[in-house]
């Protein structure tokens, strides 16, 4: 992980998109991490999302949030010193497109930053309660009738990125920290997310019982080895 932050301490900008930022959790380890910006604007179409993002960030002037989808978004109108895409290529039906979109609204010479969660991989056994965690959620959401797939391998990241025109481009793999003092707090936290998912599915389908099985398994596994976010491959480069 230190090898990504000194890349970003290194980073002197004016302004950052953030592509599907959610509730603005990549924000945070940029606000943190690179050496100096102006703005951040994070977009996301799911308006839940936002709203919590706004509230989260409510005290920051430099940072706002775009409720749209961010195809939307027209390079004419405005171009970012660099744009950011984390932990949402798995949101996409196409992430080919998404991609080269997001690069449509880098200027020349931007940084195009890439920070996604990998299925494969030595991950620990708490970062492998992530993994299940969220590939049995995919299977709900895909059930339910949202585009939300299985995390790519590393390698499949990295093929993702061959045709963009970046160049200087970087790959890494890093983690986030263990939480060994919250894990008791993470534990109940997911226990309660993983059940209200499931309660998303009516019981008298046939998939329930099946994703029923799978979800004790995880609660299995999270009581045994806790919880860990599971390694992500960064990748970093600059618009020819």
């Amino acid at each position: 992980m230190n090898k990504v932050i000194n890349i970003l301490n290194n980073i002197e900008i004016d302004d950052v998109l953030d592509i599907a930022t959610g509730r603005g959790q990549f924000i945070q380890f940029l606000m943190k991490n690179l050496k100096n910006y102006n703005t951040i604007t994070g977009v996301d179409n799911h308006s839940k999302s936002i709203q919590m993002a706004r509230e989260s960030f409510s005290e920051y002037e430099d940072v706002n949030f775009i409720e749209k989808n961010f195809f939307e978004l027209d390079p004419k109108n405005h171009k970012y010193d660099a744009v950011s895409v984390s932990n949402s290529l798995h949101h996409f039906a196409n992430p080919e497109k998404c991609l080269n979109k997001a690069l449509s609204l880098l200027k020349q010479n931007g940084y195009f930053i890439i920070s996604e969660m990998h299925r494969n991989g030595e991950q620990s056994e708490s970062q492998k309660t992530h993994i299940m965690f969220h590939h049995w959620s995919a299977e709900i959401d895909n059930h339910n009738g949202v585009t939300h797939y299985r995390t790519f391998t590393h390698e499949k990241l990295i093929k993702l990125t061959r045709n963009l025109d970046i160049i200087n481009k970087k790959v890494l793999k890093f983690s986030y920290p263990y939480d060994k003092k919250n894990q008791k707090e993470i534990k109940s936290y997911l226990k309660k997310a993983i059940n209200k998912k499931l309660e998303s599915i009516d019981k008298n389908e046939n998939i329930f019982k099946k994703m029923e099985e799978k979800k004790n398994r995880i609660l299995d596994h999270l009581d045994e080895y806790g919880f860990a976010s599971s390694e992500m491959t960064f990748i970093i480069g600059r618009k020819r």
